[in-house]
């Protein structure tokens, strides 16, 4: 649903089409603090229970964001790329509101708390190492197709003596040659030393690229589609 309401525009996706501009304002209170559940570089995250019972984030935009008629046009870009993305690690956008007012978006809540705090309690302080792991993770999707978590898991466990790397590759793609196979094991040898469990034997983001940009020429396994994910993992991480 889009309304347009002298000169202001609000959209909604994928909902009931009742909220309003108004609903949001009155069940903040006009954006009263006590709502406010987080705050950011561009804005504040308010926790609103609409009149249907629908509990949804709304991220507004601070004062002097929302009266810069430049920042109308980055504004309607984020958008259209968040209204784009469909991941289930991404939060969903419900819509947007441009008010000559105020500029707000409109998310899925998660219970929980931010991702922040959670890092938080997971790693005593944040580090570029956390983005490293993460790094990894995208990295071996890309290799299997899907998100690794169940190798993930086995990566704790001796089980990932017994599962090979062909086993774990993207089922839909043809198998490799024997050239290809080079690379994919490359890209594998980059990820699990992002993955490791101490974060202070993983690379820096500086080391993984260039690891991705030169071939290892001291690989110490033999060539052949029987290799290990504990193999690869046991590779010791060198760029040239």
């Amino acid at each position: 649903m889009t309304t347009t309401k002298n000169g202001d525009l609000f959209s909604i996706w994928n909902f009931d089409g009742h909220i309003a501009y108004e609903d949001i304002t009155k069940e903040t209170e006009d954006f009263d603090m006590k709502y406010c559940i987080g705050t950011g570089a561009y804005g504040y995250v308010y926790k609103v229970k609409l009149p249907r019972g629908k509990i949804v984030a709304v991220k507004k935009l601070h004062g002097l964001e929302a009266q810069n008629p430049a920042f109308d046009k980055s504004f309607r870009n984020e958008v259209k790329v968040l209204s784009e993305v469909k991941h289930r690690h991404v939060v969903k956008l419900y819509g947007f509101c441009l008010h000559n007012r105020n500029m707000f978006l409109i998310y899925q809540y998660m219970e929980k708390g931010s991702l922040f705090s959670i890092l938080a309690c997971l790693y005593y302080v944040v580090t570029e190492k956390c983005d490293v792991y993460s790094f990894g993770v995208v990295a071996l999707e890309t290799l299997v197709g899907s998100h690794p978590q169940e190798i993930l898991a086995s990566l704790q466990s001796k089980s990932a003596c017994n599962i090979t790397l062909c086993e774990v590759l993207d089922q839909r793609l043809a198998p490799p040659t024997t050239a290809i196979f080079q690379d994919i094991i490359d890209v594998a040898i980059v990820a699990f030393a992002c993955l490791n469990s101490n974060p202070r034997y993983r690379p820096s983001m500086k080391c993984a690229s260039q690891g991705f940009l030169t071939r290892r020429s001291s690989l110490n396994l033999p060539l052949h589609h029987k290799i290990s994910l504990q193999q690869l993992m046991n590779q010791e991480f060198k760029y040239t």
